[in-house]
């Protein structure tokens, strides 16, 4: 943003423009885009720009400015969910930075940053999308949740580690690429675990938890939703290195399932922050069944649709 009189001017971050049409006055508190004609308040501008509804922007930007807002007070059962909720977001956080480490620096993630090398992934995408490695062993994130005094039990619920039935613990990812399955917001909710060879499972994805809800979650929104909203419409592709290849080509406004089928709650994400999707799915069978699937779904809920044809029997595999 620039000054321009009493006002600011920039580019509006709602549609695709070269010429800055994007206007704030602060004296009255208001914004508006003579380009597209987007207008007014900051609640209303995070609504749009965040996703959010009307309550949750006047909480973000409550927590912004310092501002407590008095509500109701809680039962001990709220109380603790919250708090564990919030306890299991930092659990997540505490894995995520412990798996990237691995990655970067560790003589441990060799593999995993020979076999990024290999598929062509740079290191500017490797950052945005906060990848890690699980080392080849049966208790190298265990043993470091132990040392950071991170209650087990919690870490199991997230599907980080598993329980054995004597009692002891072991790391359910090892020997894998890890992709972080972050929320809107970027905080790391959920793992995706890929092989490094052709064993199988290729996938291991992290379980449902009191923070992930896989019906409702899309890998990459938190990178796509601003290049969504801007160009009005987003792509839906099957996988994460999917994903990865379309972000690292400069293709933004792209999202994906983490494991499973479309659902109801993704379109409902998705109408938050376009009017219209394409899928590119595999064009095997499985892909077109996706896509026929998928197809009822955006008619049930109203939003227009495209589906982007790859050639019979082909996989989307971009580099």
């Amino acid at each position: 943003m620039r000054k321009s009189g009493a006002n600011y001017q920039g580019i509006c971050p709602f549609h695709g423009e070269k010429t800055g049409s994007f206007n704030v006055n602060p004296a009255r508190g208001i914004f508006h885009c003579f380009g597209c004609g987007v207008g007014g308040n900051a609640i209303s501008f995070i609504m749009k720009i965040e996703g959010l509804s009307f309550p949750e922007a006047v909480k973000f930007l409550a927590k912004r400015v310092g501002v407590i807002i008095e509500e109701r007070p809680r039962t001990a059962t709220e109380k603790r969910q919250s708090d564990e909720r919030e306890l299991l977001y930092r659990i997540n956080e505490q894995a995520a930075k412990f798996y990237r480490r691995l990655l970067l620096g560790d003589p441990a993630g060799e593999a995993g940053r020979r076999y990024l090398e290999q598929r062509g992934v740079d290191s500017a995408t490797s950052e945005a999308y906060a990848i890690g490695y699980a080392a080849d062993k049966w208790d190298s994130l265990t043993k470091h949740l132990e040392q950071q005094r991170v209650p087990l039990d919690l870490a199991e619920k997230l599907g980080l580690i598993k329980r054995r039935e004597g009692g002891r613990y072991y790391d359910a990812f090892r020997n894998r690429l890890l992709f972080v399955i972050a929320d809107m917001h970027g905080r790391p909710i959920g793992f995706g675990g890929r092989v490094l060879d052709d064993s199988l499972p290729k996938y291991i994805n992290s379980p449902e938890s009191p923070i992930y809800h896989k019906s409702e979650v899309l890998f990459g929104l938190n990178l796509a939703k601003h290049a969504m909203r801007e160009k009005g419409n987003g792509i839906i592709v099957e996988g994460y290195f999917d994903h990865l290849a379309l972000y690292q080509a400069g293709i933004k406004n792209v999202v994906a399932t983490c494991g499973t089928a479309l659902t109801t709650g993704h379109i409902k994400v998705l109408q938050r922050y376009a009017s219209k999707v394409f899928t590119l799915f595999d064009g095997d069978s499985a892909g077109r069944k996706a896509t026929l699937r998928s197809m009822e779904l955006f008619l049930d809920e109203r939003l227009s649709a495209s589906v982007i044809e790859l050639p019979p029997g082909t996989t989307l595999i971009l580099f």
